[in-house]
Parts: structure tokens; C-alpha cells; sequence
């Protein structure tokens, strides 16, 4: 158990106790999507102001994860563990050459990509095949917006064949995929989604 999920459950004992706003310092981004994914967890026990102290010396910036969280919704808020954990942060791998603007600017493109986040940042008993297919067609987005393939296999294909991508600028294959996206539920909802229980199940 990492502190940077600790943190919560100690701030969530706070709030039990009348807390009513609470400042956390922070320099790991993992920290603030934690925040974020967790806010309405923490808001039901009387947290109305959360604030993150993030950064060093003059880079220090206090972020206000009540509004960000306000500005992107509950169901998108707490979709955001899932996604960081997806594209990548300390202890899951990203997409060779694909950075969170990519990733989010291919949400954007498929916006029912939003409630496979949410269930996933949930800790679920099974990842469906619904899900995964789901997920197969955004990081397809991430990789080439006006492919028609529904597959990650069948996009590799048309990309590498057709489009004479190098081997580096293609998605991953399916299996790979369904590893990755198993990694990323692990962290995002077993780990961080759990972040303010005093005792982490993780069965």
C-alpha cells in the first residue's frame, strides 16, 4: 500500500470528524487524480473544499479539485483513475508515443468510452467482453481517428500493410491489450478506487 492512497484515508476521517475543506501537499500527479476519483466518496462524509498544494519552490500551484471536479461531472470525475492508470503513470505503461492530450482528445472523440472508465475505476467482479471491445475501438482512436477497424489486430493490420506505419506507431495486439487493461483495472479500482478504506481488500 502506497501513501499516496493513504492519504485519503486519513483525510476521510477527517471530514468525519466536521472537516468541512482540507489542504493535501503533493508532487506526484498519481495524488491529484486520486483526489479527483475520490471526491465524491469524501464530499458524502461532509468535505466541501479540497484543495492540492502541488509542485516545488516556484512551481507551487494550489489546485481546487472541488471545481475541477464541478467542470468535468461526477461520472467523469471518477472515470479519471481508470484513464490515468490506462495511459499510463508509475506503475502501468503507456502507448508508445501517445500522451495523455492524445488520450483525452480520443475520449473526446468517443465519449461512450465514459462509462466502461467509470465501471472500471469501480473494482468489478469481471472486465466484459463489451468492455474490452469498447476499449479495443478508443485506443484505435488514440492511434488513427478515421479507421473503420473494430480490432486492434484488424487496425495493426490496415495501419502497418496499408498505411506503411513502422511497427512502433501501431496499436498493440489484442492480448496485450487485454493484459494492460487487467493491469490498469488492478490499479485504478483495486488500489487507488479503494483509497479511502482502512483495509484494502484485494481478493
Amino acid at each position: 500500500e502506497a501513501a499516496d492512497t493513504r492519504i485519503f484515508t486519513h483525510a476521510l476521517h477527517a471530514y468525519k470528524q466536521n472537516a468541512k475543506s482540507g489542504l493535501i501537499k503533493a508532487s506526484y500527479t498519481d495524488i491529484l487524480i486520486v483526489a479527483v476519483g475520490n471526491f465524491v466518496f469524501l464530499q458524502d462524509a461532509g468535505l466541501e473544499m479540497l484543495w492540492i498544494e502541488f509542485g516545488h519552490g516556484h512551481s507551487i500551484r494550489w489546485l481546487p479539485i472541488h471545481d475541477m471536479v464541478l467542470n468535468l461531472g461526477p461520472e467523469k470525475s471518477k472515470s479519471m483513475m481508470f484513464f490515468h492508470a490506462f495511459t499510463g503513470c508509475d506503475v502501468v505503461s503507456a502507448f508508445r508515443g501517445k500522451g495523455k492530450k492524445t488520450a483525452w482528445q480520443a475520449w473526446d472523440f468517443c465519449p461512450e468510452v465514459t462509462h466502461i472508465f467509470n465501471k472500471l475505476s469501480s473494482y468489478p467482479a469481471v472486465i466484459e467482453d463489451a468492455d474490452l471491445n469498447i476499449l479495443e475501438r478508443f485506443v484505435i482512436n488514440m492511434y488513427d481517428k478515421n479507421s473503420t477497424a473494430e480490432k486492434v489486430d484488424e487496425a495493426r493490420l490496415d495501419l502497418f500493410a496499408r498505411k506503411q506505419r513502422s511497427y512502433d506507431a501501431i496499436p498493440p495486439t489484442s492480448a496485450s491489450l487485454t493484459q494492460h487493461i487487467k493491469r490498469s483495472v488492478f490499479q485504478a479500482a483495486c488500489i487507488w478506487g479503494q483509497g479511502t478504506l482502512c483495509k484494502v481488500p484485494i481478493e
